[in-house]
Formats: C-alpha cells, sequence, structure tokens
C-alpha cells in the first residue's frame, strides 16, 4: 500500500484552527484484495519538535473483473447451442451468478460445471451460481435452446447470458448468440392439418365404439329388462295393494250389512193354544178310558176262547 502526502510546509492563521492535508493511498500493483497497509503521519514544529501523530491503516479493496474469454455457437438437431469460457481477471476469489432469457418462449436449459449450485428437481436449468473461481482460473459451461417452428413469420431469435459477480450484483454483464429461423407451414395446411387430427380421432372412437358394439348392446338390453321387471313388479304390488282395499271394503260392507239384518228381524211371538172347556176336556179322557176297558175285555175273550 502507498501512502502519498504533502512536503509543502503548513501553516494556521491566527484564528485558524484546522486545515485539510490531502493524503492519497494506492494499492500496490497485482496486490490480493483484502491486503492490509498502514502508515504514521506524524505533526511537527519547523524546528522538529512533535506536536502530534495519527496511524492510518487500510485495505485493498476487491475488483471485481470477469472476462469472456471464449465462445462458440452452432445449430444442431432445431437448437442453438452455446459453449462459454469466462475467466476470472479480478484480484480475488469470485464467484457468478448466471441467468437466461430468449426473446421467444422456448425450452432451454444450461449445462452448468458440475461444481455449479442449481434448483433441486429442475429438469430444464434456466439458472445456476458457481463459486471460488480463484484469480486467474476459468470456467467452462454450456447452454441449448429449441429455435421456434411454430411462428407465422420468419424472424431472428435470440439467447442472452446474463452474469454477475457474487461481489458485485448491481454490475451484470452480459453475452447474446442468435439465429434465425423461417416460419412455419401455412394456415391452409395447419388447418388441413387440424382436419385430419379430428377425422383420425373421430374414426378412432368409431372404432372403440365398434370393438365394444356387442357389451354396449348387452348393457342396453340388460338395462331395459330390469327396467321392465321393475315397472311390473310395481304393477303387482299395486294390485295386490288395490285387491287388498277392495277386500277391506267387502268385509267392512258385510259387517254393516249383518248390523242392519240383526237390527230389523222382529221377535218371534209364541202361539196361543186353543182354549178347551174343562168339562169337554175331561169328558175326552173319559171317553179313552171307556174305550180301553172295552178293548181289554174283547182281548180276554179271544184269548179264552183260543184256549
Amino acid at each position: 500500500m502507498n501512502f502519498e502526502i504533502t512536503q509543502e510546509a503548513i501553516g494556521l492563521s491566527r484564528s485558524q484552527t484546522s486545515m485539510e492535508i490531502p493524503l492519497n493511498i494506492t494499492p500496490i500493483e497485482n496486490a490480493e484484495a483484502f491486503t492490509a497497509g498502514s502508515a504514521e503521519l506524524v505533526l511537527t514544529l519547523s524546528d522538529g519538535t512533535l506536536v502530534d501523530s495519527i496511524d492510518i491503516s487500510s485495505k485493498t479493496a476487491p475488483r471485481v473483473f470477469w472476462v469472456w474469454e471464449d465462445s462458440a455457437t452452432s445449430v444442431s438437431n432445431g437448437r442453438l447451442e452455446m459453449a462459454i469460457t469466462m475467466r476470472n481477471d479480478g484480484n480475488t476469489a469470485d464467484g457468478l451468478v448466471v441467468r437466461m432469457t430468449s426473446s421467444y418462449f422456448t425450452e432451454m436449459s444450461f449445462i452448468p460445471p458440475t461444481d455449479a449450485i442449481v434448483e433441486d428437481g429442475s429438469k430444464n436449468i434456466r439458472s445456476f451460481e458457481i463459486v471460488n473461481i480463484d484469480k486467474a482460473a476459468n470456467f467452462t459451461f454450456r447452454a441449448w435452446a429449441k429455435i421456434p417452428d411454430s411462428q407465422t413469420s420468419a424472424d431472428d431469435f435470440y439467447i442472452n447470458i446474463t452474469a454477475h459477480s457474487r461481489l458485485a450484483e448491481d454490475n451484470p454483464f452480459r453475452f447474446t448468440a442468435n439465429t434465425s429461423f423461417d416460419a412455419a407451414a401455412s394456415s391452409n395446411e395447419n388447418q388441413e392439418s387440424i382436419v385430419d387430427s379430428i377425422s383420425d380421432i373421430v374414426s378412432t372412437m368409431f372404432v372403440v365404439i365398434w370393438a365394444w358394439k356387442w357389451i354396449v348392446i348387452a348393457t342396453v338390453i340388460s338395462g331395459l329388462m330390469i327396467n321392465k321387471s321393475i315397472k311390473d313388479r310395481r304393477a303387482r304390488l299395486a294390485d295386490v295393494e288395490l285387491m287388498n282395499a277392495q277386500q277391506e271394503i267387502r268385509t267392512k260392507t258385510r259387517r254393516l250389512d249383518g248390523g242392519i239384518c240383526e237390527q230389523k228381524q222382529p221377535t218371534p211371538e209364541i202361539a196361543q193354544s186353543p182354549q178347551i172347556p174343562s168339562e169337554v176336556f175331561a169328558g175326552m179322557f173319559r171317553r179313552l178310558e171307556v174305550d180301553k176297558s172295552r178293548l181289554q175285555n174283547l182281548l180276554i175273550q179271544r184269548l179264552v176262547g183260543a184256549a
């Protein structure tokens, strides 16, 4: 660290209490960042008497300086590919955060160095970080992007690589690669392609339906039979309920008729026996006794005669 101060005598006027003294501090060329340096400032009178002294210390500031050392671009298999080598020409170990964008929305990815830091689980890497690249060291990374093939007009396609030092995020530097592409097929061809696709889908659906026709028919017939069985069962249940209702009505009617008949049947009257005078009734019994005695006498006579 080089310290430079004026060698001229400095004087103060009577009412003056201070004065600025210019001091230049210059780091040594090619010194490492954060290299410390110190100096002692001594204030003396003209006769050499020491008035005051002060110690000053400083460090070499880091200098960020990255260089695009080498780059190559090519087009292969419908992709714009590139390989880039970067060198750290700063005065300390440094790292980079590298990002990629494109002028068209398309599929693209980095192929970073093996020790780079990337997002976990990312398939297409759009950014990465690399750390601890020593002074004067370099590293290489690759990138690719799919060239658009569905645009209606021809155009240029750009890939923009942006990087910034981990020590100076507000000072990015860029690299750009580009290529051109042709317009996609005409709209008529696209419409024909869409129609063909729809026809293929309809044809495939018809083939599938035709292959499953017997299963579909059997399912429909089974559904109809089940539906008819359900309707018949409901009709039978309705008939049974109707018959039960009619039977119940008949039973109630009979009960009502029986009650009415019982209420209307007259009470039988006891027949009156004819009245016979007692004299006649006694005479009848006396006559029966006379006839009985005559019969006995006649019977005895016949028995005697027979003997």
